[in-house]
């Protein structure tokens, strides 16, 4: 399978796919017009926003635990991380922090940086995540990972949102094909990065080859009535072509 933070990312998203297809079922089934509806595009980009970061998050800190146990001393670190790590102890206030870097204890100091530094995060655009994955994994650039189209398209989706989030039904309106652009953008980009990141890991760390499997599917389809359990939404009827996360294989 692949990572675990790929899998966290799939089902964070159910909720954008749910909101994607309740807007389809309230425009073709029940007539509604699409500009009564932003309500729910504005919720879907919150949605798929949450799941982009929180994938990105989880995946350093992923990466962070595998890089741990092949790394034996803090001196195999990239400058990058042990730059960032002597910077944090230098600025922390507890004159005993030092000391907690004996033995293994920088492993510990390193995963605890991160993650509080992942938890800060809450604009995960190209720059932000960059800096991220630079300070604590030493990735000169971690958008290299990205397709081209989404190099340029994160940071105008992280931009909306944004404006989403701030200024709810005053902000842009977006329409219902646009977030399906950014769907299908966002659920690319993370389908390379995992790639690409498991590539980086076995260059690095050869004895783990391999990583995690790299198979994605690129299509999910609607749950039928015949699949269905108790957990999924009832089924909604889904548009023809035009998204490949919103659309069954052929």
């Amino acid at each position: 399978m692949p990572s675990t933070a790929y899998g966290t990312f799939q089902s964070m998203r159910t909720d954008a796919r749910r909101l994607i297809a309740a807007h389809y079922n309230f425009m073709n089934s029940q007539g509604i017009e699409e500009a009564q509806l932003g309500y729910l595009v504005r919720s879907a980009m919150v949605m798929l926003c949450a799941a982009w970061e929180r994938y990105n998050e989880d995946l350093l800190l992923e990466v962070i635990r595998l890089a741990q146990d092949q790394t034996a001393s803090a001196t195999d670190l990239p400058t990058a991380v042990k730059k960032t790590i002597s910077r944090r102890i230098k600025q922390d206030k507890n004159d005993l922090s030092p000391i907690l870097l004996a033995d293994n204890g920088w492993k510990n100091m390193w995963l605890a940086y991160a993650t509080e530094k992942t938890e800060a995060l809450n604009t995960p655009n190209r720059e932000n995540l960059n800096m991220l994955f630079h300070s604590y994994f030493g990735m000169d650039e971690y958008s290299r990972f990205w397709t081209d189209e989404g190099y340029a398209q994160i940071n105008q989706f992280i931009s909306d949102r944004g404006a989403v989030a701030h200024n709810g039904n005053r902000a842009r309106n977006i329409t219902i094909d646009e977030l399906r652009t950014y769907q299908d953008m966002i659920v690319g980009c993370t389908i390379e990065i995992d790639s690409k990141m498991a590539e980086e890991l076995e260059r690095r760390f050869p004895a783990v080859a391999p990583v995690w499997d790299r198979t994605y599917p690129r299509e999910e389809g609607p749950p039928t009535p015949a699949t269905r359990d108790d957990t999924e939404p009832p089924v909604i009827a889904f548009p023809p072509a035009g998204s490949f996360s919103e659309h069954p294989p052929p």
